[in-house]
C-alpha cells in the first residue's frame, strides 16, 4: 500500500461591505432662471456578487421635492421629512454594469421669485461584494512508474472543518475528472474509495478543489 499525504488547504467565500461611489457633498438648486443637477455614475463588475446596494445621504438643508432615477427609472420623488432619510435599496433588476444615478428638484412654483435648494452630504453608494477568489485549490501530486504498476485503484481520504452555517457543496476532481460531489459534513472523515485506476496517471497528477457557495 502506498499513501501520499496531500497539504491541508482553505475553501471559502468571503463578503464584505465596499463603496461604489462616494461624494462628499452634492449641491441641487431650481429657480425660475438657475437650475443645478448631478450626475453620479458607479460600476459593478458583477452583479451576481454584489448584494445590498444601498444609495444613502443626509441633508440638513432641503426645500422642495427632490427627484432621484437610476439608469432613467425613478426610485424617490418626494420631500425629504427629514435631514438623515433612510437609505434606499436599488433593485437589482435596474442595475447594469455602468450605472448612473440622477438627482435634480423641483421648482417653487408659482413663487417663482423664490429657488429650492438641496445639499446632499456624505453621499454613497454601498454594497456587499462576495469575494470567491479562494473558492477554489489546485494540488498536485507524484506517482512513481513503480506505484503506477503496482496500483489496483485509489483510495482518497479527507477530514473538513467548517461550521454547519459554513457548510457547503463540494466538488474535487483528479485530473479534470470528477471523483467526489456533495454537501460533508462538516469535522468529518469523508473516504472515497474504489477510484478508478485510469484516473491517477505516473508522473504528476493534479487534484483540483472547488466549492459552489
Amino acid at each position: 500500500v502506498s499513501e501520499i499525504d496531500v497539504p491541508s488547504f482553505n475553501i471559502y467565500t468571503k463578503k464584505s461591505g465596499e463603496a461604489l461611489a462616494s461624494f462628499d457633498s452634492v449641491y441641487l438648486k431650481k429657480s425660475l432662471f438657475t437650475e443645478e443637477q448631478k450626475n453620479i455614475t458607479f460600476n459593478i463588475k458583477d452583479l451576481g456578487l454584489t448584494d445590498n446596494i444601498m444609495l444613502s445621504f443626509a441633508s440638513k438643508n432641503h426645500t422642495g421635492r427632490l427627484t432621484i432615477t437610476l439608469n432613467g427609472e425613478i426610485i424617490m420623488n418626494k420631500e425629504l421629512a427629514s435631514d438623515s432619510p433612510p437609505p434606499i435599496q436599488l433593485q437589482k433588476s435596474l442595475l447594469r454594469e455602468v450605472n448612473v444615478i440622477f438627482f435634480s428638484i423641483i421648482g417653487p412654483g408659482v413663487e417663482f421669485w423664490k429657488s429650492n435648494e438641496y445639499v446632499l452630504d456624505n453621499v454613497k453608494v454601498t454594497a456587499d461584494i462576495t469575494d470567491i477568489s479562494g473558492q477554489e485549490n489546485k494540488q498536485y501530486f507524484t506517482v512513481t512508474s513503480q506505484q503506477k504498476k503496482l496500483l489496483e485503484y485509489g483510495e482518497m481520504i479527507f477530514i473538513t472543518e467548517c461550521s454547519k452555517s459554513e457548510s457547503i457543496p463540494l466538488e474535487i476532481y483528479l485530473n479534470k475528472k470528477l471523483i467526489y460531489s456533495g454537501i460533508p459534513n462538516c469535522v468529518a472523515k469523508v473516504d472515497l474509495k474504489n477510484i478508478d485506476k485510469e484516473k491517477i496517471l505516473e508522473g504528476e497528477n493534479n487534484l483540483w478543489s472547488r466549492s459552489e457557495g
